[in-house]
Order: C-alpha cells, then structure tokens, then sequence
C-alpha cells in the first residue's frame, strides 16, 4: 500500500476546498494561515517550499486548527495572535479581535499630536475599554513622549493586555488600570488632552444577524451596546468633558448608521464644539471627533 503524502500547496488547496464547502468568507487565506501558523513559516515562506511533506504529527496537529476553524472559529483565537497597526498582538477569547477599521482610532489621534503647535511631551491620553491593548500600545510606541493611560472593566482582557504591554516592552509611558469606564480617575480633572474609545456599539436586535465568528466566539460584553447600540455612549459622553483640558479631545469608533446619531448625542450636551466624522478606508463612517468647548468648561 502506497503511503499517502501531503505537501504544502497540496494541503493548502484540499484546505481552502474544505473551507468553502464549510462556506468560511477567506478560505484559503485561512488555510495559508493555518498552516504558517503550525510550522512556524510565513506565507511567502509556505510556497517557497511548496513541496515540503508535512511528518503525521504535524498533520493530526493541522487537522485539529481546520476542525476549530470549520467550526467558525475566529483565525485570531486559534492562533493565538493578530496584526495590528503592523504589531503582532496575543489574542484571547477575553478580548475582541483587533479590527483593521479601528486603526482610525490610531490614525486620527496621531493626527492630533502632529497638527498641534503645542510640545507634546508631558500630554495625556486616556483610552477607556483598551481589550487586547492594540489601540494604545500602538500610540504609545508612535508617541514615546506622551504619557498613555489604558483603562477597561474586565480582569480577564486587562491580563491581556498586560501580556501585550510586555511583549512590547512598554515604558514609563503607558500604564493599565482596572475599571469601569471613568471610575478609577473621579479624583483626577481634567488630567487629559485625548480620550479615546471604542465601546461596545452592536444593538441588542443586530447581534443574532452578526458572523458566527462574532456572535458564537468573541465576548459579548465588549459588543453588546443595548437597545439601540448607543448605551454606553450616552454614559462617555457627558462625563468625558471633566477629564479633558481646555481644546482636548475625544474620539469614538461607532457602528453602521451611529455617526449622525452620536454626533447629536454629543451636540446635546453642550460641552463640546467642532464634531467631525472620519471615515474608514471601506468608505463607512467609522470615528466621531469633537473638541471640549472651552466656553463652557473654561475651569479646566
């Protein structure tokens, strides 16, 4: 009896074939990832050596990820791992899997510090529900001179990101604290020129309609914005003016439809001006900015 092969490209094609019976949205991607995952290559490196001969260990440890993946495992979970603002950040099912949409996040606070004529040495942002860490890992090494505070409610995803913090070697810059959205700094005025957030935003009716990747896997605490999906923004907003410094700001990722609705969620309250929405690169509006009014806030 002829004893069976599997080489690389073999299995990537048998891979992505399975996958798209499975109905998985990026078949063989996946299988690409898969498979550098178990040995260790990258994807360049697997069709290198596309004719390589997978040893029966290596094949019943590739079996198990496709059986996790056809189950529509999210990729990031099963690998342990994803790409952020080009850091390679641990993942766990304790947090969301970084979005390459949030990177606007990034992207606009940066903005922010680079426009300024003021010296950014000695300012303060403050990200309220940090996950995984991605967002303000990814300031802190673009802004070493500017101090990072990273808050979130959950123990689980804080260990998280602690793991991350130390993989990426973080400074006296950045620091993680335990608690619900401002309640760790109620003692602490006006003590940044930046807040961000990306909170839960998902309506309660949406969530059954979101990927089996999402709604079966990633934690619903970290999605879950209530009724109309705008829960949470209504407890941000009209808090976030007493922390901000006269002509700070703050920044929200939202979800589809949310951006008008949040930018008049932010008009009511009178305490910021200038609110502008920032789409990302798939055209969709993605972040809300406003500036503290510093009329009306004109103690801090």
């Amino acid at each position: 009896m002829v004893k069976e092969t599997w080489t690389i490209i073999r299995l990537i094609n048998w891979t992505t074939d399975f996958f798209k019976s499975k109905n998985i949205p990026t078949p063989r991607l996946d299988a690409e990832l898969l498979l550098s995952h178990l040995l260790n290559l990258n994807r360049i490196e697997l069709y290198l050596k596309f004719d390589y001969v997978l040893k029966r260990k290596e094949l019943e440890e590739f079996r198990e990820l496709v059986i996790r993946r056809a189950k529509r495992e999210p990729i990031a979970y099963i690998t342990g791992h994803k790409e952020f603002w080009s850091l390679d950040f641990i993942v766990t099912e304790d947090v969301l899997v970084p979005r390459p949409e949030t990177e606007v996040l990034v992207e606009e606070t940066l903005k922010i510090f680079k426009e300024s004529r003021q010296p950014v040495n000695g300012c303060r942002v403050l990200e309220i529900g940090t996950g995984s860490g991605a967002v303000a890992i990814s300031l802190a090494k673009e802004l070493p001179m500017v101090s990072i505070v990273a808050s979130d409610n959950s123990r689980k995803a804080l260990k998280v990101a602690k793991q991350n913090a130390a993989k990426f070697a973080m400074g006296n810059n950045f620091d993680l604290v335990l608690g619900d959205l401002f309640a760790p700094f109620r003692n602490e005025n006006g003590f940044c020129d930046v807040i961000i957030s990306n909170p839960p935003y998902v309506p309660q009716g949406d969530f059954l309609k979101l990927s089996p990747e999402i709604k079966d896997f990633e934690p619903q605490d970290a999605l879950n914005g209530g009724k109309d999906g705008l829960q949470v923004f209504r407890k941000i907003i009209p808090d976030a003016s007493k922390y901000i410094k006269k002509n700070g700001y703050l920044l929200l990722e939202v979800g589809d439809n949310q951006a008008k609705r949040v930018v008049r969620l932010i008009e009511e309250t009178g305490l910021f001006c200038k609110s502008c929405i920032i789409k990302d690169l798939g055209g969709k509006d993605r972040v809300v900015k406003t500036q503290k009014s510093i009329e009306i806030n004109s103690g801090n």
